[in-house]
């Protein structure tokens, strides 16, 4: 401990640091000019923005636009080909069964055995094929019931 005669040590500081950076015009960085006109050039700011963004937005709906158009496109085109599949498998279904598979197919309606995915449900067709041929065999005569 110190004596009277001894002054007393000054408590240590830390040492300052670097004082903090105000941005200046020539670090790329834009500070708004305090003159009256400074306001007007953010607001001409302001609307060149507002522009590019609505410019930013009719691009997006149009693009948007254009995938929802491919899509509906490809969903027709597998549904289609499911179709074709479906009556090539109607025509096998059919074949020895019914006297004109091609008559029928152009009255019957094969989209309900058409998945979303374009697959074709078979069994269902092969059963309505089934169905078919025995509701258009021909009844019995009369003089062949004996």
């Amino acid at each position: 401990m110190g004596s009277p005669s001894q002054p007393s040590p000054e408590p240590r500081l830390p040492a300052p640091g670097p004082e903090p950076r105000t941005p200046q015009p020539d670090d790329g960085e834009r500070l708004p000019p305090s003159q009256p006109d400074g306001l007007e050039a953010i607001r001409a700011a302001l609307v060149k923005e507002r522009q590019l963004r609505k410019a930013a937005e009719g691009k997006l709906a149009r693009l948007q636009q254009r995938m929802s158009d491919d899509k509906k496109a490809h969903v027709e085109a597998i549904k289609s080909a499911g179709l074709r599949a479906a009556a090539a498998e109607f025509r096998a279904a059919a074949a020895g069964k019914l006297a004109d598979p091609a008559a029928a197919l152009q009255v019957l309606d094969l989209s309900c055995f058409v998945g979303d995915e374009g697959e074709v449900d078979s069994v269902r067709l092969a059963a309505m094929v089934d169905k078919l041929a025995a509701a258009l065999r021909p009844a019995p005569r009369a003089d062949e019931v004996r």
